[in-house]
């Protein structure tokens, strides 16, 4: 694999957990948005009629956005379930944990070289799935940095 192949594969295997987070926080969002009243004795937002806020919030959660993120996540989790049980477990703990290698080799008592391997032939299998969702990465890394996202998780975790 090029250089600029593996520094595109690495990026989108460690997004993958924001994105994945990101999904199920506009999903329970939706959900929550659709079955609430509204703040001024008005029907569901499900019913027809909804409050100028749950206009806002649900124009912020783009449901094409929503189907992109669902996209990422149909595509690559099933390709990490696919990777060997020692391959999934170098990827988590490499791009999800930050382990150094030869922190690895003594969590997992295998050689360094093995492990980079193990890292090698994972990237590889997951190349062709990387490469098929990087435009859709690529808008939630933009949206990621947009000022309504920001506000959007600010409100939920109040």
């Amino acid at each position: 694999m090029k250089r600029g192949e593996i520094l595109l594969v690495e990026g989108v295997i460690r997004d993958f957990p924001a994105i994945n987070r990101d999904m199920q926080d506009r999903k329970y969002w939706l959900e929550i948005m659709s079955i609430s009243p509204g703040s001024n004795g008005e029907p569901r937002v499900d019913g027809g009629s909804s409050s100028p806020a749950q206009e806002r919030f649900l124009k912020a959660m783009d449901e094409r956005y929503y189907r992109k993120l669902q996209r990422i996540v149909d595509t690559f989790y099933p390709a990490y379930r696919e990777l060997t049980p020692p391959e999934s477990r170098v990827v988590a703990l490499y791009y999800w944990d930050d382990m150094e290698i030869a922190e690895m080799t003594i969590e997992l008592d295998f050689s360094y070289r093995y492990i980079q391997r193990l890292k090698a032939a994972a990237l590889y299998k997951l190349k062709r799935v990387c490469m098929d969702i990087i435009s859709d990465v690529d808008a939630w890394r933009e949206r990621e940095h947009n000022e309504l996202s920001k506000a959007i998780r600010l409100l939920y975790s109040a």
